[in-house]
């Protein structure tokens, strides 16, 4: 007695093909779930920009530095480190930005209206713009400007900060060589 082959049925066959479609759709569905994972955490992404305004100009009411979020997600600041002449300034009632007006002699100077921010939020939406450190356009003149512009030549400054998803970035705003 010869072994006898066993005939594949017709049943079998598209068992087989509903499991390897089945495996098929489980591959794509997983590199789907990933791609949208990364695309999720791409549009979350926080970008902050520094930006410095010596004349005035609308949009923005005070000439000096500003710090904004161009990102589509929030900015989660971790440390904020401003620097004088390449030195940090030291912890003060005045946050950073207030001891570099100190140590710049600009609070002083009673005919120059500086103002700056003493304590940052520690989140940044997509689309804020914070005024940092400067005076008011209507406080403007070409001897203040002038005095503002060799302030803000002297001052460099440092952010570390974070998305939603836990990537850290950092942003510097470098004082001009």
């Amino acid at each position: 007695m010869g072994k006898q082959a066993k005939r594949i049925s017709i049943s079998d066959i598209i068992s087989a093909f509903a499991l390897f479609i089945s495996v098929v759709a489980l591959i794509i569905t997983a590199l789907e779930g990933e791609a949208a994972r990364r695309y999720n955490r791409l549009s979350m992404t926080p970008i902050i920009q520094f930006e410095g305004i010596f004349v005035p100009h609308e949009p923005r009411p005070q000439l000096g530095i500003y710090m904004a979020n161009h990102g589509t997600g929030v900015a989660l600041l971790e440390s904020f480190t401003v620097y004088v002449d390449g030195k940090p300034t030291p912890l003060s009632d005045y946050g950073g930005l207030g001891e570099a007006a100190r140590m710049l002699g600009l609070l002083d100077r009673s005919d120059f209206p500086v103002k700056f921010v003493t304590n940052l939020r520690k989140a940044v939406a997509p689309g804020e713009v914070l005024f940092l450190f400067g005076f008011d356009k209507e406080d403007y003149t070409k001897e203040r400007g002038a005095l503002l512009r060799d302030a803000m030549s002297r001052i460099s400054i440092h952010v570390r900060y974070k998305s939603v998803y836990d990537d850290v970035y950092e942003q510097d705003l470098e004082r001009p060589q």
